[in-house]
């Protein structure tokens, strides 16, 4: 009985410690002073409220469909940008593929770093005001290589955002509720893609694509405000075993090691990469393949695939990632198997997708096949974030970073803008380049020759769609060789507040 009193009276002693600590100063329990961080002080228990843990979350999905609209954007801004800026679809797709994707992901790492060892919340908030400027600043690009320059600002902004966000999210939430998590937060991508697409449809149509820029830029200054202002730091491996939790932020040099030593953390890092692959180019290129193809408007197009880049991958970032974690644990080889399985039925309705001329039923399948596509993220990001130390996930999240942009991100746009400029030569024949420049008929032109030009643009596009998706199946075979060695590879334990804590321990 008198322990059990000793016991409860710890606790509430140490809960004391921690209320008083959120404010940042000395405190003085008990006739003796402790500094924050002191750690006697520190505890595995979350510090915060469900409310403020929901207000955090909201905050960051907020952060999230920023990222996602800043880039995203682009691909309903692509046919009046080609025409102003007389772009080919390799060049389009140069931009926002390697250009974007270099620094996005060699900035990653160094704030990775950062952010293993200072205060996130700051970090966060500046990288949000600098890639929301350098949006805006997009407006003013008067060339190709303008518009580069400030697209690589905005690629540094962005760097921050994902590293930072999963590290943020990994100490309010055990390591069986981070996939899950993760997959919430995944619902600012598709947020911010259709509201990106919607309003580049838009704008393209009324007030210029310009003007779309400054829109999509200026409210993430605000966002900017709201982390700096509202969002706290959270104890660093809340939820983390105390030989892991405790542990001081380790060279990065070591982290790597850490990886290459987790045969899963590999392969599920080519998973993301190849799944990266194909979404980026082809959600980039898919809002130009309905006006080419099947004759859209411009502001039609950026409405129809903004309700499928919306709602379809919300289904499959939230709805398919939760059910995927929910029976990963149970056997977390379900990491690898479930998005695997479900890219290998996506591949299918892609290519019926592309090739029919029924806009009714190409746009079906291709909404059920983007559910398909995100399904990957939650599960992925959940299963390496609990391979990694707590000190080491920021670190962990930016290099698996390296592999999703600079690999999948670059790479595809990349890959899809030349596939389709090659093949619309071939379609076209000799003279492609000199007789439709940009992929577009001269102005004044023939009909014969404007006809000519729009149909090998089209077919080009449409074939380079159809190449895309067999990197699925790639990345399908990677998630099942993950599966032989992840559950060795994980962290396993939570660690639940425990009056055995050392915290608890030593102040009774």
């Amino acid at each position: 009985m008198c322990q059990s009193i000793g016991i409860r009276r710890a606790q509430r002693t140490a809960h004391q410690r921690r209320a008083l600590c959120l404010g940042g100063n000395p405190l003085l329990v008990g006739g003796t002073r402790h500094r924050c961080g002191d750690p006697r002080v520190s505890s595995p228990a979350p510090l915060y409220s469900q409310a403020y843990r929901r207000w955090m979350m909201t905050l960051l999905i907020g952060v999230y469909a920023s990222s996602s609209l800043d880039r995203l954007i682009l691909a309903t801004l692509a046919q009046a940008m080609k025409r102003d800026l007389m772009i080919t679809d390799f060049k389009f797709g140069l931009l926002s593929g390697i250009v974007f994707a270099v620094l996005y992901t060699l900035a990653g790492i160094p704030i990775g770093q950062l952010a293993d060892r200072k205060r996130r919340v700051p970090i966060l908030a500046i990288a949000i005001a600098v890639w929301s400027g350098m949006t805006a600043l997009s407006a003013l690009a008067a060339s190709y290589v303008q518009l580069m320059v400030v697209r690589i600002g905005v690629s540094l902004g962005e760097a921050a955002c994902s590293p930072v966000s999963y590290s943020l999210l990994s100490d309010q939430y055990p390591s069986r509720s981070r996939a899950g998590a993760v997959a919430i937060l995944g619902l600012g991508v598709p947020l911010g893609a259709m509201t990106g697409a919607v309003l580049g449809g838009w704008a393209s149509e009324t007030i210029g694509w310009r003007y779309a820029f400054v829109i999509a830029g200026v409210p993430g200054l605000v966002l900017a405000l709201l982390v700096f202002l509202t969002l706290r730091e959270p104890p660093r491996g809340s939820f983390d075993p105390p030989a892991v939790r405790d542990a001081a932020a380790p060279p990065f040099a070591m982290v790597v090691r850490r990886i290459l030593s987790k045969r899963a953390y590999l392969h599920l890092m080519m998973v993301a990469a190849l799944c990266i692959f194909c979404n980026t180019a082809l959600n980039l290129f898919i809002p130009s393949f309905f006006v080419r193809v099947h004759g859209l408007g411009q502001f039609e197009a950026g409405k129809y695939f903004g309700a499928m880049i919306g709602i379809g991958a919300a289904i499959g970032t939230t709805g398919l990632g939760l059910l995927i974690g929910r029976i990963a644990r149970r056997d977390p080889r379900w990491y690898g198997w479930a998005p695997g399985l479900v890219m290998i039925c996506g591949v299918p309705l892609y290519l019926i997708a592309f090739s029919t001329s029924d806009f009714t039923l190409c746009y079906a399948l291709l909404f059920i096949a983007t559910c398909i596509g995100f399904a990957f993220l939650g599960p992925v990001v959940g299963a390496t974030q609990n391979m990694m130390e707590p000190r080491m996930r920021a670190s962990g999240a930016a290099i698996l970073l390296v592999a999703m942009h600079l690999v999948g991100g670059g790479l595809g746009p990349t890959f899809i803008g030349w596939a389709s400029d090659v093949l619309a030569a071939r379609a076209f024949g000799p003279g492609y380049a000199a007789a439709c420049p940009a992929g577009l008929p001269p102005v004044g032109a023939a009909q014969a020759l404007t006809d000519a030009c729009r149909h090998a643009s089209a077919t080009g596009l449409r074939e380079a769609l159809m190449v895309t998706v067999f990197f699925f199946l790639w990345g399908a075979f990677h998630c099942f060789v993950a599966t032989r060695t992840l559950r060795d590879d994980l962290i396993v334990a939570d660690a639940p507040p425990s009056p055995t804590h050392p915290a608890i321990a030593e102040s009774a």
